[in-house]
């Protein structure tokens, strides 16, 4: 127990003591518990991976910022440090497995060739849409949204 700056005796973790300026419920403490988890929910999908990573550096880097030399580390601290670490770990495995089965799949010349194709037709004006979807086939892109042309079943 310790005297505060008003004279009122305060055993009160929350706004620290001498022994402990950052107090128990440390704001980057807990900062890094929230980012740890929200790292963890943007790793397991698919889409937000990517995202997890920044997330995640920031809640490591938060963890250790909470901790004082020589002091032992808070518990929100550690827990939001391992979720962090575990977050990018997942994120960069999914992105990563994502871009490798993509461009297995797809060789980087050709899917370049594609686009460029296609920008030409477009350009041009006579890119037909059957040849890419389930719609049909369409003369161009204005057939299409004007509602002329051929559907094919």
């Amino acid at each position: 127990m310790y005297q505060d700056n008003y004279g009122q005796n305060s055993n009160n973790g929350f706004y620290g003591s001498p022994d402990n300026p950052m107090g128990t419920n440390s704001s980057m403490a807990r900062g890094s518990f929230i980012c740890g988890f929200i790292s963890l929910g943007l790793g397991i999908t698919a889409i937000f991976s990517v995202f997890a990573i920044p997330v995640g550096a920031v809640g490591c880097i938060m963890g250790m910022l909470s901790s004082r030399m020589g002091k032992k580390t808070p518990k929100k601290a550690m827990t939001g440090i391992i979720a962090s670490a575990v977050g990018c770990v997942i994120g960069l495995v999914i992105t990563a497995s994502l871009l490798i089965t993509t461009l297995s799949q797809y060789p980087l010349s050709s899917i370049i060739q594609q686009y460029n194709d296609m920008y030409e037709q477009i350009e041009n004006g006579n890119y037909s849409l059957g040849s890419y979807s389930d719609f049909g086939s369409y003369n161009s892109i204005q057939d299409y949204l004007n509602g002329s042309g051929t559907i094919e079943r």
